[in-house]
């Protein structure tokens, strides 16, 4: 190559970078999306070598539910496909299909599946796609599956779910249940509770409260690192076993940070997120919101991370709590799922009426016991919140009966309508008057008249 070519060479690529920086200028001054600039930022920073680091946004979400305490911050790895940086396709509503022979009930979670009398086997007998399970990690570095910190262990994640499930997918070719739609994976929702600490008098704490805090918080790392690493051969192996994080992930987890203990970056892993304040979708992961100059910016390969978004019934269903559902919070509701869809989000709500409640204290800690909430222990109650949320198109139905839940989604259950109320009257009833005889006694028997 002799110097004028090299010169050529040179123009040429200064030529290409005032030309991209040009688009870029044109796509910042228009109504084109501001993901897409940005991605354009960002190949530009790459090409010409520089620090792309501020160009990746930082969120923070806080979740819900009873778990950890959480506080993500979730940043991206620079790099990878034009994915990257266009929104995910819309999630389409679901639709309800009658089929009482059906292997699988679409969209049955099975809430604290743990619970049941046979955990994960009860949940598969009815069909279920989704399973949840609470993990606490013990004294010894155990992940136990327990409702509460202190409670009965029911046995480890990896014997109760992992191992199964595994050993299902390998029968089945990469699925829990042959034939349904491989677009559609098996959750495995893992709620990482509060760790176990040592207790004692031979424990000595750390007087300094911030060095507390500091004991804890590693602790909870530790959890989310001990989870991720057990499911690593579920996940990578059988991709149709989606691992979802319920809440997010501890603080200071990085999205892309390798593992500290084998150095590898985590594959399939995802998280839900909850809904902010007046049950809203996040801005972080909406591309269509409208942004404040004080809301995060919407980064798609961020918001990929999430695959669910997990409400509250009372916060983005019974917003007045009177058991009902007017149309008002039906448009609420209907509105809310409309755009975690058209995010590229699917909807799960938790906490609503579900008749019987589970006792989670001794000694029956699996058994339901007759429900103390008012109208949300009502039957009736639970149909209308399970009607409400297949009008709006809510993609999972969150419940603690799985028998009952599976039979209201393989044949397409609907609520059944109010009854009638009885007429009432303020009218007093007729007074009728008081019945007199017309005929006149019969004469009582005597001696009969002489001749």
């Amino acid at each position: 190559m002799n110097k004028s070519d090299r010169g050529e060479g040179s123009l040429s690529y200064i030529g290409v970078v005032l030309l991209m920086g040009a688009i870029v200028a044109g796509v910042l001054s228009s109504d084109v999306s501001g993901a897409i600039a940005r991605g354009c930022e960002d190949a530009i920073c790459r090409l010409t070598g520089g620090d792309c680091s501020k160009n990746q946004p930082q969120a923070r979400n806080r979740g819900s539910g009873g778990g950890m305490e959480i506080d993500p911050l979730l940043k991206t790895r620079p790099g990878g496909s034009l994915d990257n940086f266009l929104p995910r396709p819309p999630i389409p509503k679901p639709t309800c299909n009658p089929d009482p022979g059906a292997r699988w009930a679409e969209g049955l979670h099975a809430h604290n599946d743990y619970d049941n009398e046979n955990p994960l086997d009860d949940a598969l007998d009815n069909g279920a796609t989704s399973v949840e399970a609470d993990v606490v990690i013990d004294l010894d570095g155990q992940l136990s599956i327990k409702h509460d910190t202190n409670g009965k262990s029911q046995g480890s994640l990896k014997k109760l779910y992992i191992d199964p499930l595994m050993e299902l997918a390998k029968k089945n070719g990469g699925q829990i249940y042959p034939g349904r739609d491989p677009s559609k994976p098996f959750q495995l929702v893992i709620e990482l509770k509060e760790p176990q600490l040592e207790t004692g008098k031979h424990h000595k704490w750390p007087t300094d409260e911030e060095a507390r805090k500091k004991i804890l918080d590693q602790r909870r790392l530790d959890a989310y690192w001990a989870a991720v690493r057990q499911t690593e051969i579920l996940r990578t192996r059988y991709p149709n076993v989606q691992v979802v994080f319920s809440g997010g992930t501890p603080k200071d987890i990085v999205v892309g940070q390798p593992d500290p203990l084998t150095g590898k970056v985590p594959k399939n892993v995802f998280y839900d997120i909850s809904p902010g304040k007046n049950c809203t979708l996040p801005p972080q992961v909406d591309p269509h919101a409208p942004r404040l100059p004080t809301d995060p910016p919407y980064n798609p390969s961020y918001a990929k991370n999430f695959v669910t978004l997990n409400g509250k019934w009372s916060e983005c269903g019974d917003r007045n709590g009177d058991g009902k559902v007017s149309d008002e919070e039906q448009r609420k509701l209907n509105e809310i799922v409309q755009q975690a869809h058209a995010a590229g989000l699917k909807v799960r709500i938790w906490g609503g009426p579900d008749d019987k409640d589970r006792f989670h204290f001794k000694p029956y800690p699996e058994k339901f016991i007759p429900c103390f909430y008012g109208r949300r222990c009502h039957s009736r109650s639970r149909e209308t919140a399970w009607q409400a949320q297949r009008d709006a198109g809510v993609d999972y139905l969150n419940t603690n009966h799985l028998t009952i839940g599976s039979d209201w989604i393989r044949h397409c259950r609907t609520k059944a309508p109010e009854p009638t109320p009885k007429p009432t009257s303020s009218a007093k009833p007729p007074q009728h008057p008081e019945h007199k005889p017309t005929h006149q006694p019969e004469p009582k028997p005597g001696p009969s008249p002489r001749p």
